[in-house]
């Protein structure tokens, strides 16, 4: 029984055998050979003895085309370069290649790699910078300013400290490069440091207290003075303005950054890991390493300096003075002449301004005696006039400064009242801020039961404003 084979058994078989033989041949084929094609036509149509059978058990006769692509396939799989084995594993592998996979990092043209890792090495070396400094003091600084910009843009390099520290040094130095060319060199360090920033790498920042330090001391009028003994708002205060707002500007961008990354899981230490707070610590200078600046993170306590802080504070509102308070007496003629010129300082001195109330307001949140530091501020008010420290109090932004300032400024005593009814204004708006989105990061414990006194007395004022008005229907909603 076993050695008898079916007449239908053994016909399929022998349609298979021809079969997979026709299909070896029609692979290696040319595409002119039609006569062997016809002939392997009729060999298929003898050798089948049961049509039925032979056309549903065999598959249609490839094409040329299937054919050319096959023979392609199998040419490219045994290249030189390839052996079999790897072969093997590419056609068992074929079922998973129709799941999503991570496409792999395109890294032709020196286009950067996106991993932070591998950037790190990315920055700026100091034979780069130097170059770069070197060419800005040829006869056309623009060049070097425009390679600068140019290198971000690209992704080759990234701004390091060093670049910081030499092109601020050239901004406030006059006898370097022209006012115009410091003018561009601060609008290409705020584009690099913004496009480093959208960036997956190893963001750099000033690294050093002493240039914010000298030029707020430069602009307050403590630093420098004229002929005459007086400060003047010459090139020199211009170009310190500009080192300010920068480094400034920074700041406000990493603090932005830290908090939104770190306040819900760590409270109030998210403070400690912004760039601000590690140039104020005592224990660890700017200059030191990124390893001993994080094992200073990890400490329990956290050591500022203080004194830093309060020289800045109180600089800061020396500038407030300077510009909104300062009597120039000057000739008719000179004041025809330069009258233009006097504008554009008293814009360019209003925008520091700004400038210095986000500054203090950042301070306030990186010292540790904040007592102290609203009596700083109390006192550089004091000597401001009244349209000035109104104009100041409208300013800020931070709730926790709003509410501990206005109440310094009225009184810490429930019986206390102020003729000046905007620091009223300004602790009502503080505590509605605070009432609508909560500042866990800061401490009012020493102000709080005399703000929520003077806000009762905010409520059953006679409104002044439509300011006034809005805050007092808003404040009884809340209370309701």
């Amino acid at each position: 029984m076993t050695d008898k084979v079916k007449p239908e058994a053994a016909a399929d078989a022998a349609a298979e055998t021809v079969i997979f033989i026709s299909d070896g041949f029609s692979s290696i084929l040319s595409d002119s050979d039609s006569e062997s094609e016809i002939k392997l036509e009729d060999m298929l149509s003898s050798v089948s003895s049961n049509p039925k059978s032979s056309s549903s058990k065999t598959p249609p006769r490839p094409t040329r085309t299937t054919s050319m692509a096959r023979s392609r396939s199998i040419m490219g799989y045994f290249s030189p370069g390839k052996s079999p084995e790897r072969a093997s594993k590419r056609r068992a592998t074929t079922k998973a290649a129709s799941t999503p996979s991570t496409p792999p990092t395109n890294r032709s043209g020196g286009l950067k790699p996106i991993t932070p890792s591998s950037t790190l090495k990315s920055s700026m070396n100091a034979s780069l910078v130097f170059d770069m400094v070197t060419s800005l003091s040829t006869n056309d600084p623009g060049v070097a300013i425009a390679t600068l910009r140019s290198i971000v843009v690209l992704g080759k390099e990234y701004p390091s400290d060093l670049l910081y520290a030499e092109l601020i040094d050239r901004i406030q130095s006059h006898e370097a490069i022209a006012y115009n060319d410091a003018v561009a060199i601060y609008a290409a360090l705020v584009f690099v440091f913004d496009k480093a920033a959208s960036c997956s790498c190893a963001l750099t920042f000033p690294n050093q207290w002493g240039p914010l330090a000298t030029a707020l001391q430069e602009v307050s009028g403590n630093g420098r003075v004229g002929e005459d003994g007086e400060p003047k708002k010459d090139e020199s205060w211009r170009r310190n303005l500009l080192v300010a707002q920068f480094f400034i500007y920074c700041f406000q961008q990493d603090m932005h950054a830290g908090r939104s990354r770190y306040e819900r899981l760590e409270g109030k230490a998210w403070v400690f890991r912004t760039r601000l707070f590690c140039l104020l610590q005592s224990d660890s200078i700017g200059s030191s390493s990124a390893k001993a600046r994080a094992k200073s993170r990890a400490k329990a306590t956290k050591m500022r300096n203080n004194n830093l802080i309060f020289q800045a504070i109180g600089w800061g509102l020396q500038l407030w003075k300077r510009v909104y308070d300062e009597n120039r007496p000057k000739k008719k003629k000179d004041n025809e002449e330069n009258e233009e010129t006097n504008l554009f300082l008293q814009q360019e001195g209003e925008q520091a301004c700004l400038a210095v109330v986000r500054l203090i307001e950042m301070l306030y949140l990186c010292t540790d005696q904040q007592v102290n530091a609203l009596q700083r501020i109390q006192a550089g008010l004091g000597d401001l006039k009244q349209p000035t420290r109104i104009k100041f109090s409208q300013t800020l932004q931070s709730p926790a400064l709003r509410t501990q300032l206005a109440t310094t400024m009225i009184g810490l005593s429930n019986k206390s009242r102020s003729k000046e009814t905007e620091w009223y204004e300004c602790n009502a708006l503080g505590r509605v801020q605070l009432a609508m989105n909560p500042d866990t990061s800061s401490d009012v414990a020493h102000t709080d039961g005399y703000s929520w006194s003077h806000f009762d007395s905010f409520i059953n004022q006679k409104p002044q404003s439509n300011l006034t008005k809005l805050l007092q229907e808003i404040s009884r909603m809340q209370n309701d």
